[in-house]
Order: C-alpha cells, then sequence, then structure tokens
C-alpha cells in the first residue's frame, strides 16, 4: 500500500522537474562527482526487466516511483527515501552501448524502453500531470534527445 501511496504522490505533478531547484539540487547531491547537469529530469516509474507497456500493464516485473535523469549518456533512475530525505540511486543505464532504445504503447499511454548490451531491457514511463498516466510529449522529447545524443556519439567500428 505504501508503494502505491508512493506511486500515486509522485504523479500529483508535471513530469518535467528541471525548473524545479530544490528538486535539481537533491538529483545533483545524488549523482556521482563531476557527473555533467542533467539535461533532462523528470518524475518517472520504472519497470526494471519491461520490454514495453504489456509488461508494464501486467506489474509483474515491479517498480519503482522516482526521478528520471539524462547526463552525460547515461540514464539515472532515482527514488527518494523519506527516511534520510535524500535521492537513492537505483539504476544506471548507459545508453551509448545499448542495443535499442524505442518508445512503446498504445493510445499514448507510451513508456521508454532501454534493451542493453546484455540484452535486459528496462522501461520508463514518465509521468503527466496530476496522475500516473505516461506524458506522451515529453516521452518522445527524451527519445529523440536520447537518439540524437547516440548519433553524435557512435561505437567506434572494428
Amino acid at each position: 500500500m505504501a508503494a502505491l501511496v508512493t506511486l500515486v504522490g509522485a504523479g500529483c505533478a508535471t513530469s518535467d522537474v528541471s525548473s524545479d531547484q530544490k528538486t535539481m539540487d537533491e538529483v545533483m547531491e545524488c549523482l556521482p562527482p563531476r557527473t555533467p547537469t542533467p539535461t533532462l529530469v523528470s518524475r518517472a516509474i520504472w519497470f526494471p526487466h519491461a520490454r514495453g507497456v504489456g509488461a508494464v500493464e501486467s506489474w509483474n516485473t515491479g517498480y519503482g516511483s522516482g526521478v528520471l535523469a539524462w547526463s552525460d549518456g547515461q540514464l539515472w533512475f532515482m527514488m527518494w527515501n523519506d527516511a534520510e530525505k535524500h535521492y537513492d540511486m537505483e539504476s544506471v543505464i548507459p545508453v551509448r552501448t545499448a542495443q535499442r532504445v524505442y518508445l512503446d504503447g498504445l493510445f499514448g499511454g507510451l513508456v521508454l524502453v532501454v534493451e542493453s548490451q546484455n540484452l535486459s531491457f528496462d522501461a520508463f514511463k514518465l509521468m503527466g500531470r496530476g496522475n500516473i498516466r505516461s506524458d506522451p510529449a515529453r516521452t518522445r522529447e527524451w527519445l529523440a534527445a536520447i537518439q540524437a545524443w547516440r548519433a553524435q556519439h557512435p561505437l567506434p567500428t572494428y
């Protein structure tokens, strides 16, 4: 029940929290030293091992509600530690070496999916204003930024 309260509570604002200085300070405190300031930060739900909306909607993969940040070619997912009043890093996904980064969803319920080099999957639902539904425009913005970065930083070919 506490997880559901956290999940719903986290969705009560717009997904984009990059203009909230307090949140940005808390995010920067969680990131490793010398990590560049994230260019995108959004409220999100992380579904580890989910290949897309079908897996997300089944809730069989588990989930975590928190903040997703895009910095230095990596996705950083962190969850709020209420007892200690700071974010805890839960997952770091290097996007440069990912097999694929794509959107999955129907009727505007989009998730950002990363298939890593080891063929594991992670899906992120960037939450919309006032609810736990996805923010499709913001999700498309994230995909475009990640794809542009990947095009500028291709893996070397041997």
